[in-house]
């Protein structure tokens, strides 16, 4: 048997308010995140900034290693 309209059945509107939870609690991370970042940066430091720092490093150590 199908339902006439899958989308008013109760299981669909919870998995839809269920998505729309965690898309909300995503972006609050990221919003934190992002409010985090600048008040570090405000200091001198912040991730962005040692991802930056680190992956130039390592990117170094590869060219070291390929040149040896």
């Amino acid at each position: 048997m199908i339902a006439k309209n899958t989308l008013d059945s109760p299981e669909t509107q919870l998995n839809f308010e269920a998505g729309l939870f965690i898309f909300a609690m995503f972006r609050l991370i990221i919003m934190f995140l992002i409010v985090f970042d600048k008040k570090q940066m405000e200091r001198g430091y912040s991730f962005s900034t040692r991802y930056v720092k680190c992956s130039y490093f390592l990117y170094t150590i590869r060219k070291e290693v390929n040149a040896a």
